[in-house]
């Protein structure tokens, strides 16, 4: 019984991920204004000051918890408490949970700085929306399920250790080595509507985008070796163009 409660906690962070997720694609896009990032609702503050404070927090509080989780130390402790073929779960539910506090309690900046209509509405909104559809397969290009904790969850009520994934190269991590970042760049920064807020969520998270590709890089490194070394040599880091 306490495995099947293990492989459902690990179905419900999954369905957390998609939820939350789901919701920081409409607050974004502003497709529904009662879903937009920008949209009013009470308990917000008129300061933009204020608000800029507020905004800024959440995001530190998203990407500290988001940062020390993935580090080996905290991996290292977690597994006194929790069982190692959960952590993925119990990572993915926090950084849900997370980034749906920063939705929750983000303070409204509305004041546009650019915004398009008719054709450059269009034609931007679907870069945004091939952004997010790159960032998407891109998971799917790797082991979708061994990133989400579904595989380590389901290995660990049927009792048995998940075999770790092989380094293996699909056809999106043949054009760049972070495709699901190069998506998200995508999904960011091609919007038809700009607004101060948006600006300031797609600025922070794009910065921590480009720091914590140096983590993950190092991280492969010394897990890969030389293996990693080659990759690197003959697939560029994020923009798709090719090597000389």
């Amino acid at each position: 019984m306490k495995r099947w409660v293990g492989f459902f906690f690990a179905v419900g962070s999954y369905g957390a991920y998609l939820g939350f997720y789901a919701w920081f694609v409409l607050a974004l896009t502003g497709l529904f204004p009662t879903w937009s990032l920008d949209a009013p609702r009470s308990g917000t503050t008129q300061s933009t000051g204020l608000a800029l404070l507020l905004n800024l927090g959440l995001i530190l509080l998203f990407s500290s918890h988001h940062s020390l989780l993935a580090r080996m130390f905290a991996k290292r402790w977690l597994k006194q408490w929790f069982p190692p073929q959960l952590e993925r779960s119990l990572y993915v539910l926090c950084s849900s949970l997370a980034l749906g506090v920063l939705l929750w309690a983000w303070q409204p900046m509305p004041q546009t700085l650019w915004s398009f209509s008719g054709v450059g509405y269009w034609t931007l909104l679907g870069g945004s929306a091939l952004g997010w559809g790159i960032a998407a397969l891109s998971t799917f290009q790797i082991d979708h399920f061994e990133m989400f904790g579904l595989r380590q969850g389901w290995d660990y009520a049927q009792q048995r250790e998940t075999e770790p994934s092989t380094f293996t190269l699909t056809w999106l991590y043949r054009v760049c080595r972070h495709p699901m970042m190069l998506g998200m760049l995508l999904a960011f920064w091609l919007t038809p509507v700009m607004t101060a807020g948006r600006l300031l969520l797609v600025v922070t998270f794009s910065l921590y985008i480009v720091v914590g590709i140096q983590w993950e890089e190092r991280g492969l490194e010394a897990e890969l070796g030389e293996e990693y070394e080659a990759y690197k040599k003959k697939v560029p880091q994020l923009l798709p163009f090719p090597r000389p």
